[in-house]
């Protein structure tokens, strides 16, 4: 069974874009200084090349919140995609960054891949699948365009067409799947590379991201030795006093003859109790509560006040001492 689509359900590439071999058909990222002309169909305006001259239809489109271009006004722009019969243009420099030299190292790793299993008997590495999905992503982001570096992505597999980019994305994706179900055949995956015409075209951006990847870190290299080399310890010097440094008045304490002269912090005082009553402690017998003495604060109050202490009352519980006499009963009239 072939790891290509062949069937009507899986997703079918966009239509093929135009023959680029003829001088006419700039290629996709490609400079070009134009003047605006006037509106066109979709929102688009029209537009005429300035530098390099471009007998091919040119069309500028300009992104969703932009300031749209003035008729006469010259802009800077770059082939952002071919249509049937004319060159979509765009001012937006999104899609032109190079490739990181992180995102070099996976697709180094991606590109690879494919042919380690066409090598083997079929058995995978663990990472496998992970690189067969980030072959499938390089081919998506140029498909979609909606990627920082997918102009620099596409240019690194050889400026392939549409066509030939949803071959790669199918094989990296039907490649994935076999692994998954574990019912890979290796003979039958040499034949789809072969057939896709893909397997020169991986070895030879893999050579040129290798190639990269050398440029990016034979800097860092040269630079190393003359990063290790270490200055000796210089002694910390010790603070001379100056003039402007020194006190306004007084002079210096002995200690600090030979220092910077540091004003003396004031003494604080120590905390005041703010207690109202000190604490006691109810296991030593001094601060235990007296007895026979009222404690500060006891007494009768009247909301806030606190009236004066009465005096003790007689043993009886009376207020003083008994009449002598009984009182006459008195009689009726």
């Amino acid at each position: 069974m072939p790891l290509t689509n062949t069937d009507d359900t899986t997703e079918q590439p966009p239509e093929a874009e135009p023959h680029t071999a003829d001088g006419d058909v700039p290629d996709i990222g490609t400079d070009i200084r134009v003047r605006v002309i006037g509106p066109g169909l979709g929102g688009r305006y029209k537009v005429k090349a300035l530098s390099p001259a471009v007998d091919h239809p040119l069309v500028l489109t300009v992104r969703h919140g932009s300031a749209p271009p003035r008729p006469g006004e010259e802009v800077d722009c770059w082939v952002f995609a071919h249509e049937s019969n004319l060159c979509l243009l765009t001012a937006n420099q999104r899609g032109r960054q190079p490739i990181s030299p992180t995102m070099a190292q996976r697709y180094v790793a991606a590109l690879d891949v494919l042919d380690e299993l066409t090598r083997g008997d079929g058995t995978a590495t663990d990472n496998a699948r992970d690189r067969l999905s980030e072959l499938k992503g390089m081919a998506n982001r140029i498909l979609r365009r909606d990627q920082a570096d997918w102009v620099d992505v596409r240019r690194v597999l050889g400026s392939p067409d549409r066509t030939r980019l949803g071959l790669l994305r199918d094989l990296a994706a039907n490649t994935n799947r076999a692994l998954k179900d574990n019912d890979l055949d290796a003979s039958q995956l040499r034949d789809d590379l072969a057939r896709s015409g893909w397997a020169q075209a991986l070895a030879e951006a893999r050579e040129t991201l290798q190639r990269r990847l050398a440029a990016m870190a034979a800097p860092e290299t040269e630079n190393a030795p003359a990063a290790a080399v270490q200055q000796p310890d210089q002694k910390e010097t010790e603070p001379v006093t100056t003039a402007e440094a020194r006190p306004p008045h007084g002079r210096y304490p002995r200690r600090d003859l030979c220092t910077r002269w540091r004003p003396r912090r004031p003494p604080t005082a120590p905390a005041r109790n703010t207690r109202r009553y000190a604490v006691r402690d109810p296991v030593r017998a001094v601060h235990r509560d007296p007895v026979g003495v009222p404690a500060p604060g006891v007494g009768l109050r009247i909301r806030k006040h606190l009236l004066a202490p009465t005096t003790g009352m007689e043993r009886r519980g009376r207020v003083a001492e008994a009449a002598r006499t009984a009182p006459r009963r008195v009689t009726r009239r």
